[in-house]
């Protein structure tokens, strides 16, 4: 970048003749634009977006459309998990659906993201009875129905249980649930 051609021939060669010709060389490209941050946004400031003074009709019935589906989600999402937890009280485990059960979030079971490879991960470790390789619990996250292109998901799984605060290394590439 030019910015880093001038601070090197500055402090090193105390000389600015370079400087301009790499000025005129980056004045000829456009400006680039700064990436823009994503951010973590709560379910109630998901929903809020700003208001346009302009919208186009089909945009207001669209974002009208999508507030809605977020709501029905919500309520689906909250039905699930109370009968869920009736059956839970029932004595009863629900039924594999291929994805982790959405009363773990609720209930404090497992922090991670429904289906995310750590929630996965987590299901799939408690159930176990002894300590397991992290090419089982590959095999045993990719059964269970974790979708993934992942070439290197062994390498990643080894990661992900190294982060998780509930599952001890018991040895090289051995862990188990705390």
């Amino acid at each position: 970048m030019a910015a880093h051609l001038a601070r090197h021939m500055n402090t090193t060669h105390g000389a600015k003749p370079a400087v301009k010709a790499a000025a005129k060389k980056a004045a000829g490209r456009k400006p680039r634009r700064p990436r823009a941050v994503k951010r973590a946004t709560a379910p109630a400031q998901r929903r809020a977006r700003p208001i346009v003074v302009d919208e186009p009709p089909i945009l207001k019935e669209m974002l009208a459309y999508r507030d809605n589906l977020l709501t029905q989600r919500d309520r689906l999402a909250e039905q699930i998990d109370a009968i869920e937890a009736a059956l839970s009280a029932l004595g009863t485990a629900p039924r594999s659906t291929g994805k982790p059960a959405t009363a773990q979030r609720s209930t404090g079971k497992s922090a991670f993201r429904t289906g995310s490879l750590k929630s996965y991960i987590a299901d799939v470790m408690s159930g176990a009875a002894k300590p397991m390789a992290v090419k089982d619990i590959t095999a045993a996250v990719l059964k269970a129905g974790f979708k993934t292109s992942n070439k290197t998901l062994a390498k990643s799984v080894g990661i992900a249980l190294t982060q998780m605060p509930k599952v001890k290394k018991v040895s090289r590439g051995l862990f188990r649930m705390r």
